[in-house]
């Protein structure tokens, strides 16, 4: 007898950094995904389920180009298994997965089940569409998040005479949902006005949201995600970045998103 994949088995979709959550007639269902260093996620875990992944997934936080499959990397991502909490689509029970930009196909006894996934402008998806039926997809930080990223050090005064001090002059900001707030921030030393002695380091803080993922790459530039708990295309939320050079100056600015306003 075939099996059947029924659309019906949950009523949206919550995903995390590190755990998504179904909700089901009012009822949460929790799985935790834990991730390797590279932030791929390695295992799915809850009500009695211990899977190991071995990558192949569906990425829901980059934007390939349309019509382009999908190649695992680094980031928010939600693998197969992620489309049910009962027992209609646990993972041992189809053969394949294929994700495209815009779809999901299920391939189990070579009959395929499609789902589409539309996406927003900023190329994460936002439903989970059988047929007439959708089921909506959000997003938010891990219980990891805090309200800070990256550290102000304490420095020693340089000896050093005629300093420049440092001043932020701007900093990158990605809407990568402004439906919830969600924004990728990036500075470096380019940003900045720095003494030619300076060896820059970043910080964040806000009270309006929080931060985590926080990295630094091989040019120095800082990267953090952002989630501002009152931009919800309504409400104004501020977060201060800060600089200092290593010869015990530093600098800070605020900055002000409101949904898809930056």
């Amino acid at each position: 007898m075939e099996t059947q994949y029924k659309f019906a088995d949950f009523d949206s979709l919550h995903i995390e950094y590190d755990r998504f959550i179904l909700t089901r007639h009012g009822k949460e269902y929790v799985y935790e995904t834990p991730r390797n260093e590279a932030g791929r996620i390695i295992a799915v875990k809850g009500r009695g389920i211990d899977i190991r992944l071995d990558g192949a997934g569906a990425v829901l936080g980059h934007t390939p180009a349309a019509g382009a499959e999908h190649t695992p990397v680094a980031g928010e991502q939600a693998e197969s298994c992620c489309l049910s909490d009962s027992q209609h689509l646990k993972p041992t029970k189809f053969d394949d997965v294929q994700v495209t930009y815009d779809e999901i196909v299920l391939v189990k006894d070579g009959v395929e089940h499609r789902f589409t996934t539309p996406r927003n402008e900023a190329g994460r998806v936002t439903a989970i569409v059988c047929g007439e039926r959708s089921r909506p997809i959000t997003y938010g930080a891990s219980r990891a998040a805090k309200n800070f990223a990256g550290v102000e050090y304490e420095q020693v005064n340089s000896t050093e005479l005629n300093l420049t001090p440092p001043s932020i002059n701007s900093i990158t900001i990605d809407i990568l949902d402004s439906a919830s707030g969600t924004y990728g921030l990036t500075i470096s030393g380019t940003n900045c006005t720095l003494d030619s002695r300076a060896k820059p380091f970043f910080f964040f803080y806000s009270q309006e949201g929080v931060f985590e993922r926080f990295e630094v790459g091989a040019d120095g530039a800082a990267s953090v995600m952002f989630y501002a708990e009152a931009a919800d295309g309504g409400n104004n939320a501020q977060f201060m970045v800060g600089v200092g050079d290593h010869l015990g100056q530093v600098a800070r600015k605020v900055f002000h998103v409101k949904g898809d306003l930056i």
